[in-house]
């Protein structure tokens, strides 16, 4: 396993996309020290990242 830390900051688009096909098929997201959520990379959407990785949380109804 790896961890990375704002991976693509700085990085230009081309090279982002590049860098995204070869992490792996597996996106574990950490916040406050623990993983709070895993997804296999076909089922993720930047959406749900960004909520995960400020610390949000799903909400059932």
């Amino acid at each position: 396993m790896f961890v990375f830390d704002e991976l693509t900051k700085g990085v230009d688009i081309g090279a982002k996309s590049d860098i995204f096909r070869i992490i792996g098929d597996r996106i574990a997201i950490m916040y406050d020290v623990k993983i709070i959520k895993e997804f296999a990379r076909s089922e993720v959407e930047k959406e749900q990242l960004r909520l995960y990785a400020s610390g949000g949380e799903e909400v059932h109804s």
